[in-house]
């Protein structure tokens, strides 16, 4: 199978776990294990698909339907590459299957420091543990310590629009933990966990990358195919291969994967020249192939960003942090010769610490060879006798 069909043949693995008999149940849960392991980069990006199907598979009352479904998750959760969760990976599936376990997973979690940039994946796997932990029994402790996750793992969210689908299952809970929890101290760590989340929210309020319309795709590779070769396009047997290569080629343009080699060698070529010859798939490929860039091309012209001319004194990425809080992740500093920058933000956000950051040489180590000062503020109080004129 080729390692961009995974999302094309999920909903069949899904059915499959659904079904009314339990060996079909083990089948698909240990199918699904073998892609995750076969193709664990395409298997992650398909986490927040995967992650409920499999957990209602975790509570069948077959062991062997367990035992595989363990299997899967495990397997999936392996092929998401977050540093911070690696460890805790067995412990998050025990808790899975067995909910009365969550205090502790929220406890071990809380205590640890997040540092690796939150993507999709991720919060596919923490947001339901989270949303168990907010709505614990008469448990302010572990609602206070959901709540401080929340809040670290929204600072780290570096693309809005991963966490969007989230927020409607996150946002609710922290909102009644804010306004109802008895101890004020738990209502204000949630009441800050629900404004970062908020925060999150409203920088995701933007237009989502266009995703490959499967209809569109499969026309146009159609026409293509129609154009070397008509009596392959108007094939009936032919139909369903494709289907099957425009929906791959609909998801290497979702995924931004234009090498010719990976469309040519793996995803598209092989299966168009069983019906059309070599050459001729192959020419097919690098004709839809062109098209795809040039669209992805106008797309990201349309949506850059307008920069301020000038000199350029600086323009880097960096994350910060101060002990354990995270106060920056993945920003970009632009610096232009001749202008005037201001911090602005409430006590403890973290102002001084960058300002001292910069002077330090830790955001951008070379500053086209500027130096850099920062003068502590400096108050002085006292009597200026009259001086007269």
């Amino acid at each position: 199978m080729c390692p961009h069909g995974v999302a094309a043949v999920l909903p069949t693995l899904f059915e499959g776990m659904a079904a009314q008999k339990w060996q079909t149940n083990e089948g698909a849960c240990r199918m699904l294990q073998a892609i995750a392991e076969r193709c664990p980069s395409q298997a992650a990006m398909c986490m927040p698909d995967i992650v409920p199907e499999v957990t209602k598979a975790l509570g069948n009352a077959r062991q062997a339907v367990k035992d595989a479904a363990a299997a899967a998750m495990t397997a999936c959760m392996s092929a998401v590459s977050n540093k911070d969760l690696e460890q805790f990976i067995p412990m998050l599936i025990d808790t899975m299957q067995n909910p009365i376990k969550v205090p502790h997973c929220v406890h071990k979690l809380a205590a640890t420091t997040f540092v690796q940039t939150v993507e999709a994946p991720t919060l596919s796997i923490m947001v339901p543990l989270l949303v168990r932990g907010l709505r614990h029994d008469n448990t302010t402790a572990i609602k206070r310590k959901a709540a401080v996750i929340i809040e670290n793992m929204a600072k780290l969210v570096d693309n809005p629009l991963d966490a969007a689908p989230f927020l409607p299952s996150l946002l609710p809970g922290l909102e009644k933990v804010a306004n109802e929890v008895a101890d004020p101290e738990c209502r204000s760590v949630a009441a800050r966990a629900a404004k970062e989340l908020n925060r999150v929210a409203n920088e995701g309020q933007t237009v989502p990358p266009k995703k490959a319309d499967l209809a569109v795709v499969a026309a146009a590779l159609k026409e293509l195919i129609a154009a070397r070769n008509p009596s392959v396009a108007g094939d009936a047997v032919f139909a369903a291969t494709l289907s099957y290569v425009a929906s791959l080629s609909a998801t290497l343009q979702d995924t931004k994967i234009f090498d010719f080699d990976e469309w040519n060698g793996v995803a598209v070529t092989p299966y168009l020249a069983t019906f059309m010859g070599e050459e001729d798939a192959e020419a097919v490929t690098r004709a839809y192939l062109a098209r795809a860039v040039e669209e992805a091309e106008r797309e990201a012209a349309a949506n850059a960003p307008i920069e301020e001319e000038g000199e350029e004194l600086c323009n880097c990425e960096f994350s910060l942090a101060y002990g354990a809080k995270i106060l920056l992740n993945n920003a970009t500093m632009r610096l232009i010769r001749g202008r005037r920058y201001g911090l602005c933000g409430p006590n403890g956000v973290g102002k001084s610490t960058l300002m001292r950051a910069i002077a330090n040489g830790q955001v951008c180590a070379v500053i086209h060879d500027l130096s850099s000062t920062f003068i502590h503020r400096l108050v002085v109080l006292g009597m200026v006798p009259h001086l007269p004129l």
